[in-house]
């Protein structure tokens, strides 16, 4: 899994229903899609879209159209993959799939720089904001130094969807000459690496929150 995911793959899924077939997602470049009917596709993906507990990713407009809902139920006979299925020119084709993610994302990560500029631990008295981010429940808690916050993640390759955040309402006083962002990271798709082994995340406005890991 993690030689495909160096390789550019953020998605893979396989079936046999109404015969084999396999795609391929690089949600930077392209969605390859084979079945043995004599389909073979290669499109570029549009952003995805959530709609309700399913991912829907299709095809660039110009593109060969073609469309994968990969849907939040587990499959029967494998658990840690999900139903999905392939919708192209007007058949659809069902299997299991999965996200190829980073192990190394599981864990706390405290906030270190915001675009760069390191955060001095003096300008967050209550303490130093920190995601914890956990794969197998699929959740996300922590501490923007003044409140708690948590909610469900999907990590998808290179990227992690946040859905919106609960957090709790403590007025605090603070420097606030660091912003942590954090409503642009809730409800959002927030791409991700590592550099270093430091987590840094690039939000939607160009900036970039950069983590280090608290358990090595």
């Amino acid at each position: 899994m993690a030689s495909k995911q160096k390789k550019g793959t953020d998605f893979e899924a396989s079936g046999t229903t109404p015969t084999p077939w396999t795609v391929l997602i690089n949600f930077d470049e392209s969605i390859l899609f084979r079945s043995d009917d004599g389909v073979n596709v290669s499109s570029k993906p549009a952003k995805p879209v959530k709609v309700e507990q399913t991912e829907k990713i299709t095809s660039k407009a110009g593109e060969k159209p073609i469309e994968i809902a990969i849907n939040n139920l587990a499959c029967e006979n494998n658990p840690t993959s999900t139903k999905t299925t392939v919708t192209y020119n007007g058949k659809e084709y069902s299997g299991c799939g999965k996200y190829l993610m980073d192990s190394r994302l599981h864990n706390k990560w405290q906030l270190d720089a915001i675009d760069d500029i390191a955060i001095e631990t003096a300008a967050f008295p209550n303490g130093m904001p920190y995601f914890s981010l956990d794969l197998v429940k699929r959740k996300v808690s922590g501490f923007d130094g003044c409140n708690g916050f948590g909610g469900n993640i999907t990590v998808m390759g290179k990227r992690i969807r946040f859905d919106a955040f609960i957090s709790t309402l403590k007025a605090c006083i603070q420097n606030t000459s660091y912003n942590f962002k954090l409503g642009l990271i809730s409800n959002n798709l927030v791409d991700y690496h590592f550099e270093n082994d430091n987590l840094v995340l690039y939000l939607i406005d160009d900036s970039r929150l950069q983590f280090t890991p608290v358990y090595k």
